[in-house]
């Protein structure tokens, strides 16, 4: 279920990583419903920001889609999972250890150009105070690190609406949000 429907018009709106993963990796399985929710803010005329922490988070999120989608790692996540559960971890010696981004640039290049070159979206830096609020947000609302830095770059830039997957931990925030 979404609610992207309800977007207001002129409205200034912080993209989570979770929503700039589903709209530039083509077969995500949120694909169509971002793309959806892309065309709405740009009608509506949304200012749309994201900070480069989020390239950090999507570059990750693509070497976990390349991994399990594309890769031959089905069977090794299922045989480590397996082993997780009886206590044991084992480090598979296959591609895991000697992994290297550049195994994906392609891929990394492809999200990240998606977004740069997307005259709607607006990239801002991290500030100094920043790094206060977003400590903040950890000990206020237990965040995790990324998502605290997310809300700070929120409230720098006056932002009351995210538009992530991850509905709950932003709401506890006191966020407006709007998800897919």
């Amino acid at each position: 279920m979404s609610n992207y429907l309800g977007v207001m018009e002129n409205k200034k709106v912080f993209l989570d990583t979770a929503f700039l993963a589903s709209f530039s990796i083509e077969g995500h399985k949120d694909f169509s419903n971002a793309r959806k929710l892309l065309a709405n803010l740009v009608l509506k005329k949304s200012e749309m920001y994201i900070s480069p922490l989020c390239f950090y988070e999507l570059w990750q999120v693509v070497k976990e889609y390349n991994d399990f989608h594309k890769g031959n790692y089905r069977i090794i996540r299922k045989i480590n999972r397996l082993l997780i559960y009886i206590y044991i971890y084992l480090k598979i010696l296959f591609n895991e250890i000697n992994f290297s981004y550049k195994q994906i640039i392609d891929d990394l290049q492809n999200c990240t150009h998606k977004i740069i070159q997307s005259k709607f979206i607006n990239i801002v830096n991290l500030e100094n105070d920043s790094i206060d609020t977003a400590l903040h947000a950890i000990n206020e609302f237990d965040t995790k690190p990324g998502d605290s830095f997310h809300f700070s770059t929120i409230k720098k830039l006056n932002i009351n609406t995210i538009i992530t997957g991850n509905r709950k931990e932003f709401e506890r925030m006191g966020l407006n949000v709007i998800w897919f």
